[in-house]
Protein backbone atom coordinates (compact mmCIF):
# COMPACT_ATOMS: atom_id res chain seq x y z
CA UNK A 1 0.00 0.00 0.00
CA UNK A 2 2.67 2.64 1.14
CA UNK A 3 1.19 5.98 0.25
CA UNK A 4 3.20 9.20 0.80
CA UNK A 5 1.56 11.12 4.25
CA UNK A 6 2.34 15.00 2.17
CA UNK A 7 -0.39 13.67 -0.47
CA UNK A 8 -3.08 13.45 2.40
CA UNK A 9 -4.78 16.85 3.36
CA UNK A 10 -7.35 17.88 5.87
CA UNK A 11 -11.46 16.20 4.85
CA UNK A 12 -9.26 13.63 2.55
CA UNK A 13 -10.77 10.22 3.03
CA UNK A 14 -8.21 7.22 3.04
CA UNK A 15 -8.32 3.71 3.07
CA UNK A 16 -6.28 1.84 6.17
CA UNK A 17 -5.42 -2.08 5.62
CA UNK A 18 -6.45 -2.83 9.41
CA UNK A 19 -8.86 0.30 10.40
CA UNK A 20 -11.10 0.62 7.32
CA UNK A 21 -12.44 4.03 5.71
CA UNK A 22 -11.62 6.92 7.90
CA UNK A 23 -11.26 11.41 6.67
CA UNK A 24 -8.05 13.16 7.88
CA UNK A 25 -9.69 15.47 10.11
CA UNK A 26 -6.29 17.55 11.30
CA UNK A 27 -3.59 17.04 13.32
CA UNK A 28 -2.37 16.72 16.52
CA UNK A 29 0.85 17.24 18.70
CA UNK A 30 1.73 13.95 21.10
CA UNK A 31 4.44 13.62 23.58
CA UNK A 32 5.87 9.88 23.44
CA UNK A 33 8.71 8.79 25.11
CA UNK A 34 9.23 11.97 26.13
CA UNK A 35 9.41 13.18 22.51
CA UNK A 36 6.78 15.66 20.84
CA UNK A 37 5.96 14.08 17.46
CA UNK A 38 3.37 15.48 15.26
CA UNK A 39 0.10 13.15 14.41
CA UNK A 40 -2.39 13.04 11.50
CA UNK A 41 -5.91 12.78 12.89
CA UNK A 42 -8.52 10.15 10.89
CA UNK A 43 -11.78 9.65 11.92
CA UNK A 44 -13.76 6.12 11.67
CA UNK A 45 -16.98 5.04 12.17
CA UNK A 46 -16.19 3.65 15.56
CA UNK A 47 -13.18 6.68 16.84
CA UNK A 48 -10.22 8.04 15.30
CA UNK A 49 -6.71 6.69 15.24
CA UNK A 50 -3.32 8.95 14.51
CA UNK A 51 -0.70 8.42 11.93
CA UNK A 52 3.08 9.99 12.76
CA UNK A 53 3.47 13.01 10.82
CA UNK A 54 7.41 11.72 10.72
CA UNK A 55 6.77 8.49 8.92
CA UNK A 56 7.12 9.68 5.23
CA UNK A 57 5.73 6.24 4.14
CA UNK A 58 2.83 5.12 5.73
CA UNK A 59 2.28 2.06 5.00
CA UNK A 60 -1.11 -0.16 4.99
CA UNK A 61 -2.42 3.69 4.03
CA UNK A 62 -4.07 4.12 0.32
CA UNK A 63 -6.30 7.22 -0.93
CA UNK A 64 -9.69 6.02 -1.68
CA UNK A 65 -10.41 3.95 -5.02
CA UNK A 66 -11.77 6.16 -8.10
CA UNK A 67 -15.44 4.87 -9.91
CA UNK A 68 -12.92 2.67 -12.55
CA UNK A 69 -11.46 0.93 -9.80
CA UNK A 70 -14.49 0.28 -7.76
CA UNK A 71 -15.55 -1.47 -11.20
CA UNK A 72 -12.76 -3.39 -11.26
CA UNK A 73 -12.96 -4.49 -8.33
CA UNK A 74 -16.91 -5.85 -9.26
CA UNK A 75 -15.09 -7.61 -12.08
CA UNK A 76 -13.14 -9.49 -9.57
CA UNK A 77 -15.63 -10.27 -8.00
CA UNK A 78 -18.08 -11.55 -10.31
CA UNK A 79 -15.27 -13.76 -12.06
CA UNK A 80 -15.59 -17.36 -10.35
CA UNK A 81 -14.05 -18.03 -6.78
CA UNK A 82 -10.27 -19.34 -6.36
CA UNK A 83 -10.24 -22.11 -3.29
CA UNK A 84 -8.07 -21.14 -0.56
CA UNK A 85 -5.51 -23.10 1.26
CA UNK A 86 -6.97 -25.82 3.11
CA UNK A 87 -3.87 -25.79 5.76
CA UNK A 88 -4.97 -23.33 8.35
CA UNK A 89 -1.29 -21.89 8.94
CA UNK A 90 -1.52 -21.03 5.08
CA UNK A 91 -4.72 -19.66 4.87
CA UNK A 92 -4.17 -17.73 7.62
CA UNK A 93 -1.28 -16.24 6.11
CA UNK A 94 -2.77 -15.86 2.75
CA UNK A 95 -5.43 -13.89 4.36
CA UNK A 96 -3.03 -11.32 6.67
CA UNK A 97 -0.92 -11.06 3.40
CA UNK A 98 -3.82 -9.85 1.41
CA UNK A 99 -4.82 -7.28 4.38
CA UNK A 100 -1.67 -6.06 4.84
CA UNK A 101 -1.52 -5.75 1.12
CA UNK A 102 -4.53 -3.19 1.21
CA UNK A 103 -5.21 -2.89 -2.38
CA UNK A 104 -8.88 -2.55 -3.08
CA UNK A 105 -8.70 -5.78 -6.01
CA UNK A 106 -6.61 -8.04 -3.55
CA UNK A 107 -9.79 -7.20 -1.21
CA UNK A 108 -12.34 -7.88 -3.79
CA UNK A 109 -10.58 -11.46 -4.30
CA UNK A 110 -10.44 -12.05 -0.58
CA UNK A 111 -14.20 -11.03 -0.40
CA UNK A 112 -15.30 -13.23 -3.24
CA UNK A 113 -13.29 -16.83 -2.01
CA UNK A 114 -14.17 -16.18 1.89
CA UNK A 115 -17.98 -15.98 0.66
CA UNK A 116 -17.24 -19.06 -2.12
CA UNK A 117 -16.29 -20.87 1.46
CA UNK A 118 -18.95 -19.76 3.14
CA UNK A 119 -21.02 -21.57 0.92
CA UNK A 120 -19.51 -25.12 1.19
CA UNK A 121 -18.01 -24.94 4.94
CA UNK A 122 -17.80 -23.25 7.84
CA UNK A 123 -15.66 -20.58 8.64
CA UNK A 124 -13.27 -20.14 11.01
CA UNK A 125 -14.09 -17.19 13.41
CA UNK A 126 -11.21 -15.15 12.34
CA UNK A 127 -12.40 -15.73 8.65
CA UNK A 128 -16.13 -15.04 9.12
CA UNK A 129 -14.69 -11.67 10.87
CA UNK A 130 -12.40 -10.58 7.97
CA UNK A 131 -15.03 -11.43 5.55
CA UNK A 132 -17.47 -9.22 7.25
CA UNK A 133 -14.79 -6.86 8.13
CA UNK A 134 -13.48 -6.83 4.14
CA UNK A 135 -17.15 -6.51 3.23
CA UNK A 136 -18.08 -3.29 5.08
CA UNK A 137 -14.74 -1.23 3.99
CA UNK A 138 -15.83 -2.07 0.77
CA UNK A 139 -19.57 -1.42 0.60
CA UNK A 140 -18.30 2.14 2.59
CA UNK A 141 -15.64 2.78 0.00
CA UNK A 142 -18.17 2.12 -2.91
CA UNK A 143 -21.13 4.39 -1.39
CA UNK A 144 -18.37 7.57 -0.75
CA UNK A 145 -17.29 6.62 -4.28
CA UNK A 146 -20.27 6.82 -6.03
CA UNK A 147 -22.74 8.59 -3.26
CA UNK A 148 -24.26 6.04 -3.06
CA UNK A 149 -27.19 4.73 -0.27
CA UNK A 150 -25.19 1.87 1.52
CA UNK A 151 -28.62 -0.66 1.04
CA UNK A 152 -28.06 -0.40 -2.73
CA UNK A 153 -24.55 -1.02 -2.92
CA UNK A 154 -24.87 -3.93 -0.72
CA UNK A 155 -27.81 -5.39 -2.45
CA UNK A 156 -25.57 -5.33 -6.02
CA UNK A 157 -22.73 -6.49 -3.73
CA UNK A 158 -24.76 -9.49 -3.20
CA UNK A 159 -25.66 -9.82 -6.22
CA UNK A 160 -22.04 -10.05 -7.64
CA UNK A 161 -20.79 -12.51 -5.18
CA UNK A 162 -24.06 -14.32 -6.38
CA UNK A 163 -22.98 -14.38 -9.89
CA UNK A 164 -19.45 -15.53 -8.69
CA UNK A 165 -20.83 -18.41 -7.26
CA UNK A 166 -23.23 -19.27 -10.17
CA UNK A 167 -19.93 -19.44 -12.24
CA UNK A 168 -17.72 -22.12 -9.82
CA UNK A 169 -20.59 -23.98 -10.39
CA UNK A 170 -20.31 -24.15 -14.49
Amino acid sequence: MNANQNTFRKGDWIAHAFYGIGQIVGRAKMKISGELRTFITVKIKDGKYWLSKDNTNLDYIRPLASPSQILQALTVIRKRPQELPEDYSEKKAKILETVEDGSLLSNAQLIRDLHAKKLTSKLSKEEGSWLKKLKNQLVYEWSLVYGENKRTVERRLRKALKLSITRSTN
